[in-house]
């Protein structure tokens, strides 16, 4: 019987030690930019047995978000209103297209590598009219993060990267799905409604 309990106990350390996942952060948010932020998130992971492949989370730029964001960064660094209007439009036309804010966590470096052109990921929205796209433009964020982007996305922490991901026009539709596949795993984030 010890025998027994003793062979349990050691399993379970061996399960527990060589999961080799690191969890996201999972920050508390609050007011009417952590409402509007988490209604336009979303999450998932990616795993093989007990080995992380992938921590994601996707947040979809919508312009309310986007015309939140820079009421915040103006409000922040205490801009002119003219200042702010400037912001607000350079914002508005940077996030024109599609665009999704993604911020990884995969343990191989060798994995993270949304932005080349070989990726061992296959990346694209779905569920539009005009079919799958895959982005036109990735524009990869590697820590350490800025204190603006800690505040507008809260999700971030020195082992997550970052990517903007740019879409055709096409694919601007009123619930697209995020896919993200490749031998490491396949996962499909949706946005049904925000």
């Amino acid at each position: 019987m010890k025998l027994l309990r003793t062979s349990a106990l050691a399993a379970s350390l061996v399960a527990t030690l060589s999961c080799s996942s690191i969890p996201m952060a999972e920050p508390k948010l609050s007011g009417s930019y952590g409402s509007l932020l988490k209604s336009v998130t979303r999450r998932d992971a990616i795993y093989q047995g007990l080995e992380t492949r992938l921590f994601l989370h996707a947040v979809r730029m919508t312009p309310e978000l986007v015309r939140a964001q820079a009421e915040m960064l103006s409000s922040m660094r205490s801009e002119t209103p003219a200042l702010a209007a400037e912001r607000l439009t350079r914002m508005q036309a940077d996030a024109a297209l599609p665009t999704i804010f993604a911020i990884t966590y995969m343990p191989e470096l060798a994995w993270n590598d949304w932005d080349s052109k070989n990726s061992v990921w296959r990346i694209a929205i779905e569920g539009c009219p005009s079919g799958d796209a895959a982005p036109i433009k990735v524009e990869r964020f590697d820590p350490p993060f800025n204190a603006e982007m800690y505040s507008l996305y809260p999700y971030l922490d020195e082992y997550s990267s970052a990517y903007r991901l740019q879409f055709p026009a096409e694919a601007n539709c009123a619930h697209p799905g995020l896919l993200i596949s490749g031998a490491l795993g396949r996962t499909e984030l949706k946005w049904d409604g925000e």
